[in-house]
């Protein structure tokens, strides 16, 4: 801790104001600007250039300090914003919007801005807007995996809501990366008939124990036929491959409503449904939301959804 016979401010004040750099001043000048970034600087800047600013600037760091995660940088110009990555897979300071499309006519029937990263608290939020809003529940549900998890499941489940969402190894498997890498556990199809998986070998691969994997009871599939096959080196590192898989009986009805003939359907739909707002976003050279805060964020959303609505409304005439 540095000590200083005169008052720290006024040190301060020589040389932000005045441009005044001495033996009295230059170390405590020093380790502001190793501690301080440019934007932490203006706000001191302000609260010296006139002292009674200082109150206002000390309760701008107070509501900052309350938008803190304690983890990453904070935006001074929008403490609500947090760090995330955009459409393009881009880090930066960002909002999370939400959005619900019904998959006869494309309009939007609800939509969200939130500051969380991620999509897993979002569904059951956005189910219960969705209810207030249409007085009822659509005959079905879509969601990637970015929404799956076992509340969500469960709150479905309490509440009859029919839902179609694919667990981790079903979306992986609709990615060609995947697909392309021969032994990754995507490519290991699973049976239902007799749950047993077929590795890319053409060998069974059948339930032999369970595994509790953090609490959570899994089924462990694997065959001996391992140890003669001529790929094992490609395919694990282990003297045989085990193929592990939930056994949690919602987990396990989901996944099988996903493989169902109307279950493939329907999520077939939200390929098409659930990305369109975003892809027309793009034609449309939208460069994300501007407005700071989330209700000012939540104000722009709303515009670009009633534009989005009006041009379905258009196309619906024009074909009439």
């Amino acid at each position: 801790m540095l000590k200083y016979n005169e008052p720290i401010i006024f040190k301060i004040q020589k040389y932000y104001l005045g441009n005044i750099l001495d033996e009295n001043n230059e170390e405590l000048i020093a380790e502001i600007e190793n501690n301080l970034k440019k934007e932490g600087l203006k706000l001191l800047i302000k609260a010296i250039w006139n002292l009674n600013d200082l109150d206002s600037v000390l309760n701008f760091i107070k509501y900052l300090k309350k938008n803190y995660d304690g983890k990453h940088t904070i935006s001074v110009t929008d403490a609500e914003c947090r760090w995330m990555p955009d459409k393009k897979g881009v880090m930066g300071l960002n909002y999370n919007f939400q959005v619900v499309i019904d998959d006869k006519n494309d309009f939007i029937i609800e939509k969200n801005i939130v500051n969380d990263p991620s999509d897993h608290h979002q569904l059951i939020h956005m189910i219960e807007r969705v209810k207030m809003k249409l007085s009822q529940h659509p005959n079905f549900y879509t969601a990637d995996n970015g929404y799956y998890t076992l509340p969500t499941l469960e709150y479905l489940f309490q509440n009859n809501i029919k839902a179609i969402i694919p667990d981790r190894n079903q979306s992986s498997q609709m990615k060609r990366k995947n697909k392309d890498q021969k032994y990754n556990k995507v490519n290991f199809k699973y049976n239902w008939t007799n749950d047993t998986f077929t590795c890319p070998q053409g060998k069974t691969l059948e339930h032999q124990k369970d595994r509790r994997i953090k609490k959570e009871l899994h089924k462990v599939y694997s065959t001996n036929e391992c140890k003669t096959c001529k790929s094992l080196k490609e395919c694990t590192k282990s003297p045989k491959r085990e193929i592990i898989q939930s056994a949690h009986p919602l987990k396990e009805k989901m996944r099988q409503d996903f493989h169902s003939d109307y279950g493939r359907q329907i999520y077939k739909k939200r390929l098409h449904t659930g990305e369109i707002f975003f892809a027309r976003l793009q034609t449309r050279n939208f460069p994300g939301i501007r407005r700071k805060t989330i209700k000012n964020a939540q104000s722009e959303l709303t515009l670009h959804s009633i534009a989005h609505n009006i041009k379905i409304i258009h196309k619906h005439i024009k074909q009439q």
